[in-house]
């Protein structure tokens, strides 16, 4: 029968040698417990960075004009300031609409809470702020005609919608207008019952030129922040 020890001896010290090296890569390179750092080299821990929003437009699909594409608020100025926020409540959802863009930028499940035991504190699906980061965001491109990206503003008649008892959907509102005639009236979609939410935009185009563009609709988020597990 063929000795298999001598295998198995050189199989563990081959893993012994892979785990050792994985050690060296992941912590090998930092200074053991207890060592002094250089004054020359010590410098202060930054706090950690927070995450770039994301905002990207996307260019519109008409091929006809060789025009840049245009939008009604594209500045960073006005990319970086917030408008008026909407609060909207259903039966199952509460959510937040900023008239900046017009996007979806909180949504909360009522059914659905933390923690069972207190059904305050609902799961909290969508927000604009800090590392939870995660927007739904829609808009208008054109090449050589004004239109409203998710950076626009748009206005609203109300700052606060509720579904009616018996009511079996709520629409709401905004609306764009340029100087040149053209209106965007964008309207958001809530049924009873559902966590499903619907969008429309419509555009009226009293402009002596023809109004060409298409629509977008994207999620964004930042990368989420992933707290390491490994020795300090």
């Amino acid at each position: 029968m063929t000795n298999t020890r001598p295998f198995l001896f050189f199989a563990l010290c081959a893993i012994g040698f892979f785990l050792w090296q994985a050690w060296q890569q992941d912590y090998g390179s930092k200074a053991p417990l207890g060592s002094a750092v250089p004054a020359s080299t010590a410098t202060a821990t930054p706090a950690p960075a927070t995450p770039a929003v994301p905002g990207d437009v996307p260019a519109a699909l008409t091929g006809a004009s060789s025009v840049p594409a245009t939008a009604a608020a594209s500045t960073p100025a006005a990319a970086a300031s917030t408008g008026q926020r909407i609060e909207i409540r259903t039966d199952v959802l509460r959510a937040v609409i900023d008239t900046r863009g017009g996007n979806l930028v909180e949504a909360d499940l009522l059914a659905y809470p933390l923690d069972p035991s207190d059904r305050s504190k609902p799961v909290h699906l969508l927000s604009d702020t800090g590392e939870g980061f995660f927007v739904a965001q829609t808009g208008l491109v054109s090449n050589g005609s004004p239109a409203p990206d998710h950076k626009a503003l748009f206005s609203s008649e109300k700052t606060a919608y509720a579904l009616a008892d018996g009511a079996e959907t709520l629409e709401v509102p905004l609306t764009w207008a340029d100087a040149s005639g053209v209106t965007v009236r964008k309207v958001y979609i809530f049924k009873r019952a559902s966590y499903l939410i619907d969008t429309r935009q419509e555009v009226t185009n009293a402009a002596s030129s023809p109004w060409t563009g298409n629509e977008y609709r994207q999620l964004q988020r930042v990368p989420p922040v992933i707290k390491s597990s490994g020795f300090a």
